[in-house]
């Protein structure tokens, strides 16, 4: 009787560690593209003030909604 226990232990055990794996492998998918999204956000950052300075020198302005005037 006591091999029926640790049989179904095993595949318990083992079931978990798939189910885990899984969970990580999918964890792991987003957080690669947080990454990837976090690094758009800064190159377009990088863009947005060189364009703010360009305009800067030219005169432009911005008011306080962040437009251009």
């Amino acid at each position: 009787m006591s091999d029926v226990v640790y049989i179904d232990f095993q595949v318990s055990l083992q079931a978990l560690l798939v189910e885990s794996r899984e969970q990580n492998k999918c964890l792991q998918f987003e957080v690669d593209d947080l990454k990837q999204k976090l690094q758009d956000a800064r190159g377009d950052i990088k863009v947005q003030t060189f364009i703010d300075m360009v305009l800067f020198g030219f005169g432009f302005k911005k008011n306080w909604t962040g437009e251009y005037l």
